[in-house]
């Protein structure tokens, strides 16, 4: 479990970008939330009341929701990928600098594929744990 908090120190720097993504995709939870109660509407007071006017305006609501919503999910992608490189590339170059400080030693019992295979997995995952947490980590159930 100590691993988490080594790895989440690589957030750290990062934490405003993270909050806005996060901030965003909880935005985006509650647009999505409410088309079911505007359907409802529609159905309540449009068509089995022969509303055609409540008809009309609720579905344009609802698009108007569904564009803002598309902007939100942009806006929150565009916050996910930028934690998640920036979290990488700090990473890598974190692995690259303890590289560097093996003795010749150390280097001469390990592959050079291996540590360059080692280097781009781990930051691979890192990123890829980044961006799926702050893109659905809330809609999760």
């Amino acid at each position: 479990m100590s691993y988490v908090f080594k790895l989440s120190s690589f957030v750290r720097p990062y934490w405003r970008w993270a909050l806005i993504a996060l901030v965003l995709l909880t935005i985006l939870v509650f647009l999505d939330l409410s088309i079911p109660r505007l359907i409802q509407r529609i159905i309540d007071q449009g068509i089995n009341q022969g509303n055609q006017q409540v008809v009309i305006q609720t579905g344009l609501l609802m698009l108007g929701i569904s564009l803002v919503s598309a902007l939100i999910a942009v806006g929150n992608n565009i916050y996910s990928v930028r934690v998640g490189e920036s979290v990488a590339r700090d990473l890598r170059e974190a692995i690259f600098l303890q590289i560097q400080r093996f003795a010749y030693g150390d280097l001469d019992r390990q592959q050079t594929g291996q540590l360059m295979i080692r280097l781009t997995v781990d930051a691979s995952a890192l990123q890829r744990l980044t961006q799926i947490t702050l893109r659905i980590g809330t809609r999760a159930p």
